[in-house]
């Protein structure tokens, strides 16, 4: 567990063969979706984004709402296109927005935003674990 992100339940672990960062999301009472922080402590100890160089190639976000749970799970590579991860074309973001399919969106830039992670969500059903979309697993995570 990281000791600055426990807010967040920052942790990161490997996962196979890859390597892995997690946090969970929290929502928040005036915004639609779940925010969650992703960055890293620099050598002169200002926050900034994770980059391509990172290292890690997967970052989890869990999501839960009552009894809906689940998770995304980007790679590093959409990371950097969604300019989220730093690159030479972008300076990457300290936190950011997810949006769960139960979740509403009110603005254009959430919805087309919501849009593209949709692809990178799976639902963790809490009723049966045989419920969850294996293809989509073995998708994601591997």
């Amino acid at each position: 567990m990281d000791s600055e992100g426990g807010e967040y339940h920052s942790c990161a672990f490997t996962l196979g063969e890859r390597r892995v960062l997690f946090r969970a999301a929290k929502i928040t009472p005036r915004k639609d979706g779940q925010f969650v922080t992703l960055w890293r402590r620099s050598s002169r100890g200002v926050t900034e984004p994770f980059g391509g160089d990172c290292g890690y190639d997967l970052v989890i976000i869990s999501v839960q709402k009552d009894k809906q749970v689940g998770q995304f799970v980007f790679s590093k590579s959409v990371m950097i296109e969604q300019g989220i991860f730093s690159s030479v074309k972008t300076g990457g973001k300290r936190g950011f927005r997810v949006y769960p399919p139960w979740d509403r969106t009110t603005s254009k830039q959430a919805t087309l935003t919501k849009k593209w992670q949709s692809a990178f969500f799976i639902a963790l059903p809490e009723e049966s674990a045989a419920s969850i979309d294996k293809s989509l697993a073995a998708k994601l995570f591997y």
